[in-house]
């Protein structure tokens, strides 16, 4: 779970699981929103079950708020405290990111689902709630504050009634004093001032702004639409970046570029984008403001019509990994080849060496067109000799079938194929190593291949295709942030996800 606020939530309230499952997919292609809120309390009674609420949870990758809220909180119809208990203790059993109870609660309930929240470990934040539909009274906000943030809570939500510019300012300035890292408020107004106080308590860092999901859908009076939100100059928004392609859901990449903008602290987040929809993709990248995307199969080669401007050594290459964008100028780049030529020159130099790429696809042609650019000899080697035959014309190098007579005098081995990825971590493209050749993998799950252990076992020095995963996206977070990467940060939080995998 990302902890870096404010975040947006888009409310999700209908009466029936088909449509909130309609609305949610509407609010996945929202670059700028951050949690989904479920009301449960929305839903008619006999759908509310544990098995339409797994099937929610599973509807979208962005973190979801589930809020069963009672009605005299503005809950829409008469739940028991018991009915609300259950289903805030099942909302924790399939992972719902956060919950929302009111602080009005009966303590003993409420005892028992902080005492289950904690149980979860982090992977369910408490919001602990308190709501004046009628008006703003600055002694009970401060009392409310008080109370809340000493049962020790996530997040302390508070939202009023704002009858006056008087009540919106008074809000405002307790936002403004009692935000900190320590402490997650969330506080703002409804009513006529509600959209101004919104956005200005959005900029002083009130940890969540609620936003519909458009003009009519609003769970709350005041609350801005996301078209208003995004569109709005005076909001502070972050900058997004984000990974496109399908199927993507299994990536690092987010994990990767989230951990280098908390480290150094820069207001930026990493998405998930899933999809294979050329134009889609354009469309999403311009009319989001998106700053930087990383791209996979098969946009590496489709988004290249759609640029402004290409790379020199992309357009050598004839794909491109990566898409920046700046002030609505599209520009593409292919940083696997910087990956991987960086990976393999920590360990050798490659002018004058031999080296023997097996396989013909797109990664390598990418490291192909750098090891020639390096200066080294090239030969490819792969099962479709007429495959071979064809890159070897464009890179205007030798080629081969897999034959180990002519791995015997290279300096370098490169498997460029997913042999021996997960779950094929059984397999090999080779069973012969020469003993003095350097053998390199790109596969980096697992992190030693059968290819690497066989390698190794032969007394070759091998190079993983962690290296090349991580310096290619290193790469990438230079070119969307102008930053040095921290690529400790970024290596450490790699290895042990990786590590967890591997369990």
């Amino acid at each position: 779970m990302s902890h870096k606020y404010p975040k947006t939530v888009l409310c999700v309230g209908k009466e029936t699981v088909n449509t909130v499952l309609e609305e949610i997919e509407k609010i996945n292609r929202f670059a700028h929103a951050d949690i989904i809120e479920l009301r449960a309390d929305y839903i008619k009674e006999e759908e509310l079950t544990e098995e339409n609420l797994t099937k929610i949870k599973n509807a979208s990758d962005k973190e979801i708020l589930f809020t069963l809220r009672k009605q005299e909180e503005g809950g829409q119809r008469k739940i028991s405290d018991s009915v609300r208990e259950a289903f805030c203790f099942t909302a924790i059993k399939i992972g719902f990111e956060y919950i929302d109870i009111e602080n009005s609660t009966p303590k003993d309930m409420l005892d028992r689902i902080m005492s289950e929240v904690r149980k979860a470990g982090r992977s369910t934040q408490l919001i602990l709630s308190f709501h004046n539909f009628s008006e703003t009274l600055e002694s009970e906000i401060s009392e409310k504050f008080n109370d809340i943030k000493s049962k020790n809570p996530d997040i302390i939500k508070i939202v009023t009634m704002a009858n006056s510019e008087a009540d919106s300012n008074f809000i405002i300035d307790f936002v403004r004093s009692n935000v900190s890292d320590s402490v997650r408020l969330a506080l703002f107004c409804m009513g006529e001032w509600g959209t101004t106080n919104r956005i200005q308590c959005h900029n002083l860092g009130s940890a969540l702004t609620y936003l519909a999901v458009a003009s009519g859908t609003g769970t709350a009076s005041g609350q801005l639409t996301y078209d208003e939100f995004v569109s709005n100059p005076d909001i502070q928004k972050t900058t997004i970046c984000g990974l496109i392609g399908k199927p993507i859901r299994h990536s690092m990449s987010p994990l990767v570029h989230n951990a280098g903008y908390r480290d150094q602290n820069i207001n930026c987040k990493y998405i998930l984008i899933e999809t294979d929809d050329i134009d889609f993709a354009i469309h999403y990248i311009k009319s989001n403001n998106i700053r930087g995307l990383s791209a996979t199969m098969p946009l590496k080669i489709k988004a290249i019509k759609f640029l402004d401007d290409i790379d020199p050594l992309a357009e050598k290459i004839g794909s491109i990994n990566t898409i920046v964008n700046t002030a609505g100028k599209l520009k593409g780049y292919n940083t696997d080849v910087v990956g991987a030529i960086r990976s393999i020159k920590d360990v050798m130099t490659l002018k004058n060496k031999k080296v023997a790429m097996i396989g013909a696809g797109g990664a390598a042609r990418a490291i192909g067109v750098g090891l020639i650019e390096e200066g080294a000899e090239v030969i490819i080697l792969n099962r479709t000799v007429e495959k071979a035959e064809r890159l070897a014309g464009d890179l205007k190098c030798r080629f081969s079938g897999i034959d180990p007579a002519k791995l015997q005098d290279c300096d370098l081995i490169i498997n460029t194929t997913s042999v021996g990825m997960y779950p094929r971590v059984d397999e090999s493209i080779l069973q012969e190593i020469p003993p003095e050749a350097v053998v390199m993998d790109i596969v980096y799950y697992p992190l030693e291949t059968k290819l690497l252990k066989l390698a190794k076992q032969n007394g070759n020095e091998t190079i993983t295709g962690f290296g090349m995963f991580i310096y290619q996206a290193a790469e990438q977070y230079k070119l969307f942030t102008t930053n040095d990467p921290p690529l400790e940060v970024m290596k450490k939080v790699s290895l042990e996800r990786l590590s967890e995998l591997g369990k």
